[in-house]
C-alpha cells in the first residue's frame, strides 16, 4: 500500500517523537527504549516483507504482535517483580503521552478515511470518540498536577473512560479490517494498519495508550 509523503514520514516522526516522550516518562531507561526501538524495528520489518498483509489466517499474526505487546505491558504494570521500576516512573509526564491521540485522530486517521485507506468508522466523523481523550489530555494536566483544581479520583475517572473509549476504537478497527474477524466496511475495509509505517498504530502506539491508563492508575494506588 503506498501513502502519501506527508502521512508516511509524518507518521515516522510522529511515533519516534512519542517513543521519546514515554522514555521521558520512564526515567530515561535505557532498557526501556532499547525494547521498544528493537520492538518497532521487528513489526516494521514484518509489515515491510508482507507478513502482516497475510490475513487469511486465525489469528491473524498482527493479533499475535498487539496481544504480545500488551501481554509484556499488563506484566510490568501488575508484577511486584517490576515495582522497584515504576518507582521511577512519572505520572506527570506518563498523561503527555494521550496527546498523541490529537494528531493519530485529525491528521492520519481522518485524512486515511478520505484516502480509502480505512473504513469511515475509524475517523472522528465516524464512531471514532478517542479525539475527545486526546484534546482533554493537556486540559487534565494542568488542572491536576499544576493547579491542584482537580482530585485524585477525578484523574482516575478520567483514566478510565480513556481507557473504556480508546477500547471501543481498538474493537471498531478488529472489525472493519479486511480479515476473517471483519463485520463491516467490507467496501471500505481498515487496511492501511497492515502496512509500514501505519502497522505501528495498532502494534506500539495504541497498546501503548491503553497501558498507559492501566499504568496511571497503578502507580495513584501504589502512591498513596
Amino acid at each position: 500500500m503506498e501513502f502519501p509523503a506527508y502521512i508516511y514520514y509524518g507518521f515516522i516522526a510522529l511515533t519516534l517523537v512519542y517513543l521519546f516522550v514515554l522514555y521521558s516518562a520512564f526515567g530515561k531507561n535505557i532498557k526501556f527504549l532499547v525494547f521498544s526501538i528493537s520492538w518497532l524495528a521487528i513489526t516494521a520489518t514484518l509489515a515491510a516483507t508482507g507478513v502482516y498483509a497475510i490475513t487469511d489466517m486465525m489469528p491473524p499474526l498482527i493479533f499475535v504482535s498487539v496481544w504480545l505487546f500488551f501481554g509484556l505491558g499488563l506484566f510490568f504494570i501488575y508484577s511486584k517483580t517490576t515495582q522497584s521500576q515504576r518507582a521511577n516512573i512519572s505520572l506527570q509526564r506518563l498523561h503527555y503521552y494521550h496527546t498523541v491521540r490529537i494528531f493519530v485522530e485529525t491528521i492520519f486517521l481522518y485524512n486515511l478515511a478520505k484516502l480509502g485507506m480505512v473504513s469511515d468508522v475509524m475517523s472522528f466523523e465516524g464512531r471514532n470518540f478517542d479525539i475527545i481523550i486526546g484534546l482533554s489530555a493537556p486540559l487534565i494536566i494542568w488542572l491536576y498536577f499544576y493547579k491542584a483544581y482537580i482530585s485524585k479520583t477525578l484523574l482516575k475517572a478520567w483514566n478510565i473512560i480513556g481507557f473504556c473509549i480508546l477500547a471501543f476504537t481498538v474493537s471498531q478497527a478488529t472489525l472493519s479490517a479486511p480479515w476473517p474477524l471483519q463485520q463491516f466496511s467490507f467496501e471500505q475495509p481498515t487496511a492501511a494498519i497492515l502496512y509500514f509505517p501505519m502497522v505501528w498504530l495498532p502494534t506500539f502506539l495504541a497498546p501503548a495508550a491503553l497501558l498507559c491508563h492501566l499504568l496511571a492508575l497503578k502507580l495513584m494506588r501504589e502512591r498513596k
